[in-house]
Order: C-alpha cells, then structure tokens, then sequence
C-alpha cells in the first residue's frame, strides 16, 4: 500500500508538472482520471489498519505521528536555519 501511495504521489507531481503542456493533455487526462481517487482510498485503507493497530487510542496515534511527521521537520528546519559561514539565522 505504501507503493501505491508512492506512486498516487508521484502521479500528483507529474500531472501538476504537465498541465500547462498542451502536447501532454492525454497524459494528463489520464493521471486526473485516477490519482486523487486512488490517493484518498489507499490512505483511508492505511489510516484504518493504524487505527486496529493502535486500538483506536487517539492519544497514542497523535504520538506516533509527531514522532514520523514532526522530528523530521524539525531536524530540517535546524539544517536549513544553519548557513554555510556557520550563522544561524531564523
């Protein structure tokens, strides 16, 4: 299911990318045919088995998440604040 998530995301990409392309409207058609359908079902799917995973305890996924989503973010906000001289610029 990751894959598939994987490549809904990558259709996303490349259909905003070509849109403006006229000689790609058929390409473009078809990825607008299925990619946000496909995208929304597949993350559905995967929300519900970490729902059965976690028991549906709210809490404990909101922890799990930020510990995915936000560490990273905030390991890269630090690297990007950090300039070449060795400032750090906020």
């Amino acid at each position: 299911m990751d894959f598939l998530k994987g490549i809904c995301i990558l259709s996303v990409i490349t259909g905003h990318s070509i849109s403006n392309i006229p000689e790609m409207s058929v390409f473009f058609n078809i990825i607008y045919s299925f990619h946000m359908p496909l995208l929304i079902f597949i993350s559905a799917y995967i929300e519900e088995q970490a729902c059965e995973k976690y028991e549906c305890h709210l809490p404990k996924m909101i922890l799990k998440r930020a510990e995915g989503l936000l560490v990273p973010y905030l390991a890269w906000n630090l690297i990007s604040c950090v300039r070449l001289e060795g400032k750090i610029q906020f």
